[in-house]
């Protein structure tokens, strides 16, 4: 069991983030953990699991104190992890040593680890990927790879921090039986966004229990009582984003055009097998006041697409340009799929900064379009000195957008945006899109999210390395 008594949890020298919890998980029980963005549920399963010791109160498993040098390696192996960003915890460069390396420091025999990596592989679908390089990968498999490494050992703890937050329901449905056929009596710790949850069926869960402001406030089998159920999802909140008219005008109405478009990864000089293909002979053409929805099934190449319109990968072939012509880090501006890569200052004061030179300190104060920006998107001012890593997925999710606005860049391409951002924020986000292309902006989105396709002028379908438009509903659930 994993009991936790009176525990805290601190970043640096600000307020607790978690605050006075108690909180049990007996072997074989399923906890689903749901809260608000920013409401501590990544914090206290990262204390719950001894990766990090609290600032204050215990911690014990399986009757180890976690926070003590001497219990690690005694605790080392029972406790599986599924961060909500994956990238942190990939480290090798093949998929199959990913999965391998957990059960390498637990020290298996190899015959019994190439065994259980090809089990691994095949429950979790992952075989077409088995010599593929992590990095290469998309988001969503990103996710399953770095899940199939958290499995691989059979810990009798397993946390899940928003598993399907990045995948299709295809791919959604397929981890849903992977984790059941894997974890077998596995107590598991599952953390998502309410009332989101990304798939129909999830693996029923024998309590609920709820964290607001950093402490729990209910514990129980479901449904939620109706109240707590509508401060979740934020239903008397302002949506803020609009308008957005403070942060405008446009350096000029832009077009976004890509001609015979063929992208994907270069492999290094001298390499044997050649380039990395994933799309080929693209042509797309986006006008000032377009909403523009890309579909397809995880790891068709969306988010590749993306980092090439956007010139943050150089095509293999053809051109990406706008009109009238511009450096496109001028004009295009992209908020990738795990936002935190985009931010490496100390604080959020001074990335804003960056984002909106233009701007000005306007006598030493916070900027006027900075604290617009923070308004729109609903980030209070105090976050301003915070490092941006500490803040939560869904803060880093609102900052990007913010950062993206105060850069008064007219193309805005946002890669799985919803990810990580709870009820309000949704409805923010679509208010945002919307206002957006109506002060003349260009949106490309690349989502799962049918709420998010609902608000595209026009819907893209990338599959088998092509680009098509999208006629009808029938076509674009085809490729979902």
């Amino acid at each position: 069991m994993i009991e936790a008594r009176g525990v805290e949890v601190r970043y640096r020298h600000g307020p607790p983030v978690v605050a006075g919890v108690d909180l049990d998980l007996a072997r074989g029980e399923r906890v689903l953990l749901l809260g608000r963005s920013g409401a501590g549920k990544s914090s206290l399963a990262l204390v719950l699991g001894g990766l990090f010791s609290p600032a204050s109160g215990t911690v014990t498993i399986d009757g180890f104190p976690s926070h003590q040098p001497t219990s690690r390696r005694k605790v080392a192996g029972r406790v599986g992890f599924l961060f909500q960003n994956p990238e942190t915890q990939l480290l090798t460069s093949r998929v199959s040593d990913e999965i391998a390396f957990s059960l390498e420091n637990l020290g298996w025999p190899r015959a019994r680890i190439a065994a259980r990596v090809a089990a691994v592989l095949k429950s979790l679908h992952l075989e077409p990927l088995a010599d593929r390089v992590p990095r290469t990968l998309s988001g969503g498999e990103m996710q399953r790879v770095a899940l199939a490494s958290a499995l691989a050992p059979g810990p009798p703890y397993l946390f899940l921090d928003e598993p399907v937050a990045h995948l299709d329901r295809l791919a959604a449905a397929q981890i849903e039986r992977g984790i059941e056929s894997l974890t077998g009596g596995s107590s598991i710790l599952r953390l998502d966004l309410a009332p989101y949850l990304p798939t129909p069926d999830p693996a029923p869960m024998h309590r609920l229990v709820v964290i607001e402001g950093g402490r729990v406030v209910h514990q129980g089998p479901g449904p939620l009582p109706a109240g707590l159920a509508g401060r979740l999802q934020g239903e008397d909140e302002p949506e803020g984003c609009e308008p957005l008219a403070p942060l405008s005008p446009w350096p000029a109405p832009t077009t976004l055009r890509a001609r015979r478009l063929t992208g994907g990864w270069a492999k290094p000089s001298g390499g044997k097998d050649g380039n990395q293909v994933v799309f080929r002979e693209i042509d797309l053409e986006l006008r000032p006041g377009t909403v523009a929805h890309l579909e397809g099934l995880s790891g068709v190449g969306k988010s590749t697409l993306l980092l090439t319109l956007a010139g943050l990968i150089p095509p293999l072939a053809g051109t990406v340009e706008v009109e009238p012509r511009a450096p496109l880090r001028d004009r295009v501006s992209c908020i990738l799929q795990f936002a935190e890569r985009l931010f490496y200052r100390p604080s959020v004061r001074e990335e804003l900064a960056d984002y909106g030179r233009h701007v000005g300190q306007q006598g030493g104060g916070v900027p006027a379009p900075i604290a617009r920006a923070l308004d729109l998107v609903r980030l209070p001012q105090a976050v301003l000195d915070r490092p941006p890593l500490a803040l939560s997925s869904g803060e880093v999710r609102r900052l990007a957008l913010a950062a993206s606005l105060v850069s008064r860049r007219p193309v805005l391409l946002l890669d799985e945006p919803g990810a990580g951002l709870d009820g309000p924020g949704h409805r923010m986000l679509k208010r945002l899109v919307r206002s957006f292309a109506a002060e003349g902006g260009t949106v490309v989105v690349a989502s799962h999210d049918s709420e998010l396709r609902g608000l595209a002028d026009e819907r893209w379908l990338l599959a088998d390395g092509r680009l098509e438009r999208v006629r009808g509903v029938e076509a674009g659930e085809a490729g979902r």
